[in-house]
């Protein structure tokens, strides 16, 4: 049985993102024994979490390791709450409110053309804000920053996740434009941290 890596897109994305198929493309080409799924995260956040949840609970069954990129790194920090897997985090976002009230209204995936709208004042909204981690947790974190990234601050990322193995992407927007190069990079900690 392969190692599954579940790999969680960003704010209007989908699973079949350039970095999800990026990431499935290496390991099918250089990880026998592992594979990638991507699936589409429900855009309305009374109903993200839980669609994660009700992938991992009815699609894997050997899941050793989360990789999440902008809001999907948010979602693979409360998988690792909940899980306990190892997770690499792309440009995540840590100040889960303030998102939610910047992008307050109503939008349209670009990806899947699924309209749906974000009310920061939802009784519902399941976006708990993130808590400290301990050393021990901090060894299970790889986080990856790009310097230029235009979307969020990476400061902070880099402050809330001080003592994982962050790596900061000089040049680098939000998007990760040489995302390809850092494929290895994931492999090399997933395979040394996944049981």
């Amino acid at each position: 049985m392969k190692k599954q890596i579940l790999f969680l897109h960003g704010f209007l994305a989908s699973g079949n993102g350039n970095k999800s198929q990026y990431l499935k493309n290496y390991v099918k080409n250089n990880f026998d024994n592992y594979e990638v799924l991507s699936p589409d995260i429900a855009d309305e956040l009374d109903l993200s979490f839980s669609s994660i949840e009700s992938f991992i609970k009815n699609n894997t069954e050997n899941l050793v390791a989360v990789v999440g990129s902008s809001l999907g790194g948010y979602w693979s920090y409360r998988v690792f709450r909940k899980y306990h897997l190892p997770a690499v985090l792309i440009n995540p976002v840590v100040e889960i409110q303030s998102l939610v009230h910047h992008f307050a209204g109503k939008h349209v995936n670009f990806c899947t053309k699924h309209e749906f709208i974000i009310d920061p004042n939802n009784p519902d909204n399941d976006v708990e804000q993130v808590t400290p981690l301990n050393e021990e947790e901090k060894k299970l974190f790889m986080v990856l920053l790009g310097t230029k990234d235009e979307v969020l601050d990476y400061h902070i990322a880099e402050r809330f996740y001080a003592g994982a193995n962050i790596h900061i992407l000089e040049g680098e927007d939000h998007r990760i434009q040489n995302f390809d190069k850092c494929c290895p990079l994931i492999m090399d900690f997933i395979v040394n941290n996944s049981k």
